[in-house]
């Protein structure tokens, strides 16, 4: 199971704009002044560009946000290694 310290190498997705590697990452997009409902998006978003690579999800609890980031950083880690041993 993937843990919460450095991101992983096969978390990364080369950005599309200027190249860099951008890891997946839990984003907050609660805004407590126009609605307090709790938005979190589970994305590859460049912090240089401003650009967001990939979007896994839009989801309304912490939890379940986890649960499928540390889901697809699983599923990568498989074909990682599957590509890596082949």
């Amino acid at each position: 199971m993937t843990t919460a310290e450095d991101p992983p190498p096969w978390s990364f997705q080369p950005c599309s704009g200027c190249g860099r590697a951008v890891p997946l990452g839990r984003h907050d997009l609660t805004c407590p002044h126009f609605d307090i409902r709790t938005r979190v998006t589970v994305a590859w978003i460049c912090d240089q560009c401003d650009l967001v690579l990939d979007l896994l999800g839009l989801f309304t609890s912490w939890e379940a946000a986890t649960c499928a980031y540390y889901r697809e950083l699983d599923d990568r880690a498989l074909r990682y290694f599957n590509e890596a041993s082949n």
